[in-house]
This record gives C-alpha cells, structure tokens and sequence, in this order.
C-alpha cells in the first residue's frame, strides 16, 4: 500500500496511507475554513459579542498548533524562523517593491494617494496581523492542499484561490489577495519564513488601501461587513 509523510516531513512524521492523508488535510483545511466563515458571516449577522469572535478565533489558532503538535511538524518548517530571513527577503522583496511602487504611482496619478503619516499609522500593526494570516494560510492550509492536490502550481494555485475566496464578498480584495496569496506560496515553498512574508504583507496592503481610490476599493472589509459598509 502507498504510504505519504503528512506534510513532507518524513523524519519527524509518522507515515499515513495516501488518501487517509488526504481526507484528514482536507477536513482539517475544511474545519478552519468553517470556523473563519462564522466568525465572518454568521457572528455578525447575529451581532454576537466582539469577544466571542475573539474566543472563536481563539479556538482556531489552538486548533492548528494541536494538528501540528499531533503530527511532530518542526516550527522551522512551519516558517517560525530566523536562520534564512535574508534569503526570504531576498525573493520577496523584488516583486514586493514592485507592486508596492506601482500601487503608489497609481494613487498619485489618482490623486488618491494618502499622507505618509497615514500611511505609516496603518503600516504599525498591519505585519502583527499578516503574521497571523500567514500562519493560517502558509503553514496550516498550503501544507495541506499540497497533501490533497499536490506540490508545485497545484499546491500554490488552491491557495492562492482560497486566500482570494476568503476575502469575498469584496471583488478588488479578492483579485490582489489570489495573487498575493499564489506569490506568496511559491516563496513559502522555497524558503518558508513566516515573518519575512508577514513583512511582505504589510507593505502591500498598506500600500493598497493607502494608494487606490474608494471607486476601485471601498473598504477592505470582507463577509458581512463589507455588505453593510
């Protein structure tokens, strides 16, 4: 019988059958996911407690450290890492300042560019946040859909359309986060650092809700809120 290492680590992981591999990358992706759309959708439809969005989420992040302590994956692996920051700066930082640029230039053309005391207020908490996301989508869901569709462009594409699908029902969000996300991953596969990414992160979105006009992007709200903005 074919046998997969969960999540490519075969000296630390115990191996598992192909397809129960799957299926539990599948359902352990399928589960986040869900816990994400409630605290999204459902929470605010009900105008349930700021706090129990917070244990919600909460909840989630205990979900994804137990799966990982369940299956012996090392932090470096999962991109908590200091030993190869500069080698993921090195990838990220070309395209991110790239797009980083044009998205300025495209505000100054615009006549949308906010003040850079704005600009650095929003950019102060932002990589925190992007830290987070990051580890929800790069180490706990592109590990998985690796297992489920593949390594390579498979892997990388059902992220990045996941990372767009989440931020629905906002379509420019959507758009910049499935490209963001499909960048990202295809770095993460090279050189995973979880905190040169969270930096990465920072600076674009930043620079796109501080450069684009409201008539390109309203808000970067997502799920209800963004309805109701």
């Amino acid at each position: 019988m074919n046998t997969v290492s969960v999540f490519a680590d075969e000296n630390r992981v115990a191996e598992v059958t192909a397809p129960t591999a799957a299926r539990r990358a599948a359902v352990e992706v399928g589960a986040l996911v869900a816990g994400l759309l409630v605290i999204m959708w459902a929470m605010p439809i009900v105008d349930a407690p700021y706090w129990t969005r917070y244990l919600l989420g909460f909840g989630l992040l205990v979900f994804m450290i137990a799966c990982h302590g369940r299956d012996g994956v090392d932090r470096r692996d999962l991109g908590l890492r200091l030993d190869n920051f500069a080698a993921a700066v090195r990838q990220l930082a070309p395209p991110t300042l790239a797009i980083a640029v044009a998205l300025v230039g495209c505000g100054w053309a615009l006549d949308s560019l906010q003040e850079p005391s704005r600009f650095l207020r929003r950019f102060a908490g932002v990589p925190a946040w992007g830290l987070v996301q990051h580890f929800m989508l790069l180490s706990f869901c592109h590990r998985r859909l690796r297992i489920v569709f593949g390594a390579g462009q498979a892997g990388v594409l059902a992220t990045a359309l996941l990372f767009g699908l989440i931020h629905a029902p906002n379509p420019p969000l959507m758009l910049a986060c499935t490209l963001a996300g499909g960048f990202w991953a295809w770095q993460f596969d090279r050189a995973p650092n979880l905190f040169a990414t969270a930096l990465s992160h920072g600076i674009l979105s930043t620079c796109l809700s501080s450069s684009l006009p409201k008539t390109i992007l309203r808000s970067t709200k997502v799920g209800y809120r963004y309805l109701v903005s």
